[in-house]
């Protein structure tokens, strides 16, 4: 049976974003997306008029699997269990380079096209609004999550996913937030037990190499590294 044109177009979107998240808009051809896809050039610009169309596209793809995969987290939940289960839902994207490479191709591309920086900071805005909508959480514990999540993007794009520094207070933040809701989820009784205050949460050190320090700061912060002179 053949194909509509929008059944092509998600096609397109999805070699696209597996091109695209390893060489950028600037490294990839528009013959190897249209190999990929199995049509002529021709009819590639006939689906979307440019090459800049076609990564956009893949870009706004990018950011709504982000947007899905929070809400589906976040439902039934509110305050700091939502902000938990959608960290946990974005350490799993770890698994999928593509979508997280592709976000750093974004962020590159957004310094020398306007049309894109514009589309790419309005997406940055809808998901900052969503976290807040999803949590009703202040903007600095926010600003943390966002932090956490860029930190991620870094060591998959560097493929420094086991071991290194960065990734030990993920897999942390990761165990300690799991922990959590295991325990939240399993207390019985009459009035079950709220997830606990981040203030009151006892500081948690995270193993750094070459002799540096993390803050003791509450588990699941964003933690600051110090490092001896």
């Amino acid at each position: 049976m053949r194909k509509t044109a929008d059944e092509r177009r998600a096609d397109v979107v999805r070699a696209a974003l597996k091109e695209f998240s390893r060489f950028g808009l600037y490294g990839t051809s528009t013959d190897a997306i249209a190999r990929a896809v199995g049509v002529s050039q021709p009819y590639l610009f006939r689906l979307y008029p440019t090459k800049r169309d076609i990564f956009i596209a893949a870009g706004h793809h990018c950011f709504q699997r982000t947007c899905e995969a929070f809400r589906d987290a976040a439902h039934g939940l509110d305050g700091q269990e939502a902000l938990d289960a959608m960290r946990l839902a974005y350490l799993q994207f770890a698994e999928d380079r593509e979508l997280l490479l592709m976000q750093m191709q974004l962020y590159v591309a957004a310094n020398s096209d306007e049309e894109i920086r514009r589309e790419v900071l309005q997406w940055w805005h809808e998901l900052w609004s969503l976290l807040g909508r999803l949590t009703g959480i202040r903007d600095s514990v926010i600003t943390e999550f966002m932090s956490c999540g860029m930190l991620m993007n870094v060591l998959v794009a560097l493929d420094a996913c086991d071991g290194s520094l960065g990734w030990d207070m993920l897999v942390a933040v990761q165990e300690h937030t799991t922990s959590t809701a295991v325990l939240h989820a399993s207390t019985t009784g009459a009035a079950q037990a709220a997830p606990p205050d981040r203030a009151s949460v006892p500081t948690q050190r995270v193993w750094p190499p070459d002799g540096g320090t993390f803050q003791g700061l509450p588990a699941g912060t964003a933690a600051v590294c110090t490092r001896p002179a």
